[in-house]
């Protein structure tokens, strides 16, 4: 199987090429964006989400609705979006191509990539090496 890799910057965070629609970009790996129902797999601030938009690279879904870190419940704007893993040498789209829920959020939080887009890597392998501090997917 073929592998990626992406490095941890020095202040330990991960930061991965992806396609969202036609669009390339990188978003940041946050074990903590989770989805009990397994279908939102990224968070973009405003306005990344809302060029998306504009560019109908996301089909809209409505509200989500969540309770943010203080404990209020919020509304989000909510689509779906296809994406693929982008080989960072080569710049080519690589792996499966998922379809998931893609949430609007709010301004100065990084782009974050959640485990549901993980999850949906059907046949991939992701290995965490702590030791060189790499982040790899093994796909086909």
């Amino acid at each position: 199987m073929p592998r990626i890799c992406w490095q941890a910057t020095s202040d330990g965070r991960y930061w991965i090429d992806i396609a969202l629609g036609a669009y390339d970009t990188k978003l940041m790996i946050d074990t903590g964006v989770i989805d009990p129902r397994q279908r939102v797999a990224f968070e973009l601030e405003p306005a990344l989400y809302d060029l998306l938009v504009q560019r109908n690279q996301i089909k809209p879904k409505g509200v989500k609705r969540r309770r943010d870190s203080s404990g209020i419940l919020v509304n989000l704007d909510c689509g779906e979006v296809s994406s693929q893993l982008i080989d960072p040498v080569s710049g080519l789209r690589v792996g499966p191509l998922i379809v998931a829920d893609i949430v609007r959020t709010f301004p100065r939080i990084p782009n974050r990539v959640g485990v549901v887009f993980f999850h949906l890597l059907t046949d991939c392998t992701v290995h965490w090496d702590l030791n060189s501090r790499q982040w790899c997917v093994d796909y086909v």
